[in-house]
């Protein structure tokens, strides 16, 4: 019965999705999960935590919203003497909500290209947190997955729809690539090939330039794909929802296969020459890239895991839809111990490791959850231990 009550939720919430997509609709949807990554502001490490229609800054720390700083380096206060902080607030541009991580832009980071449900690239300021241009780049199509980019397009990922290549200079679409359920992961950037993963079950390999086919044909999965592939060793490496990570070569080949037990929403993350990936019926898999066999396979969850395992050289942490953390030894996939979420919110965005700087006050390396509840939208674990350091509210 778990893996049916696993396999219905998951493709309810798909198939709402493509309703969503298709619709001629309202810029935004009911639903939302947190999107994490790390931003260096005036040279320290900072957390960007995206959820909804905001994107905030939080001091890693002790998991506040940091202030904005005028060009003196004191803090920006407004009107009625509060401290401004570092918030952009898609309610005040069309209702933009946000799925997906911001490309950054500058060393260090000066600007943020951030994708938009509502149709649209934002460019923000970092040091001053303000959208640049409301209308930002258009596209067709909404967007919740990353968008990758080089120096000259960023290639946008479209819900439904396919991919659209925009030329960063006229800010026009350069090609398209056609999918009729469209792209609901990062494309992979590599030496001048584009590899996307589009939900009608293909992989598909085109010229960067020019969006020509690179392959013959897109390789069949066999299922959704809702994760980027990995490249490792001059192969990729990418699972879906036909229960199976698929290995192949650059030429568009299948040369291995590993059958997890259930679907495959994450992309594997690799660690000392070894894979591993989560599936939604709760299973956590070491594999073997060479012999695409098993080193270890467990049983872990009481429900799906769907964001990536996030691996160091003791754990392999994974996170739940029933709001448990779990940190395996990496070695033999035996749990060393959980822990409990305080309401058991779902966890559907990938795990963040901020190491230790002790030089900007962060003494511990910490895991950061992003959970489905905004009381406890981001909770930060330590990694040796467990324990919570702190947790952020929206």
């Amino acid at each position: 019965m778990q893996k049916r009550s696993t396999r219905w939720s998951f493709g309810l919430v798909l198939v709402l999705l493509l309703l969503v997509g298709t619709a001629c609709a309202p810029s935004r949807i009911g639903v939302s999960w947190g999107v994490m990554d790390t931003v260096v502001v005036n040279g320290e490490t900072r957390v960007l935590i995206g959820f909804n229609q905001h994107l905030n800054l939080l001091d890693p720390e002790n998991g506040t919203v940091i202030p904005l700083l005028n060009a003196d380096g004191q803090v920006r206060l407004d009107e009625r003497g509060n401290p401004r902080r570092w918030d952009v607030d898609g309610t005040q541009f069309d209702n933009a909500q946000f799925f997906a991580r911001p490309i950054q832009i500058g060393d260090p980071v000066q600007t943020l290209i951030v994708p938009s449900y509502n149709n649209r690239l934002l460019e923000i300021d970092v040091p001053t947190a303000r959208i640049e241009n409301p209308s930002g780049i258009p596209v067709e199509q909404h967007i919740f997955a990353d968008v990758a980019h080089d120096d000259a397009r960023y290639y946008v990922p479209l819900a439904i729809g396919g991919l659209v290549a925009i030329d960063k200079a006229s800010r026009l679409p350069a090609w398209t690539l056609t999918s009729k359920n469209g792209v609901w992961a990062k494309p992979l950037l590599h030496d001048g090939v584009l590899y996307v993963a589009t939900v009608d079950h293909h992989l598909h390999a085109l010229d960067a330039a020019t969006g020509a086919p690179v392959w013959a044909q897109p390789v069949s999965l066999g299922g959704l794909a809702g994760a980027a592939p990995l490249l490792y060793n001059d192969h990729l490496y990418i699972g879906s929802y036909a229960n199976t990570l698929y290995k192949i070569t650059l030429e568009g080949q299948i040369v291995g296969e590993y059958r997890a037990s259930n679907w495959l929403w994450c992309t594997p993350t690799l660690y000392d020459g070894t894979l591993y990936i989560a599936d939604l019926g709760g299973s956590v898999h070491a594999v073997n890239p060479n012999t695409m066999q098993a080193e270890w396979s467990m049983k872990v969850a009481e429900r799906g895991i769907r964001p990536a395992p996030l691996v160091t050289e003791k754990y392999v942490i994974v996170a739940s839809r029933s709001g448990m953390v779990y940190w395996l030894n990496r070695r033999d996939g035996i749990t060393e111990f959980s822990r409990e979420i305080e309401g058991r919110p779902e966890v559907l965005a990938d795990l963040l490791l901020l190491e230790a700087k002790p030089e900007e006050g962060l003494v511990d390396t910490l895991v950061l959850v992003s959970t489905m509840q905004p009381s406890h939208l981001v909770v930060a674990f330590t990694l040796d231990n467990g324990r919570a350091a702190w947790v952020y509210a929206r």
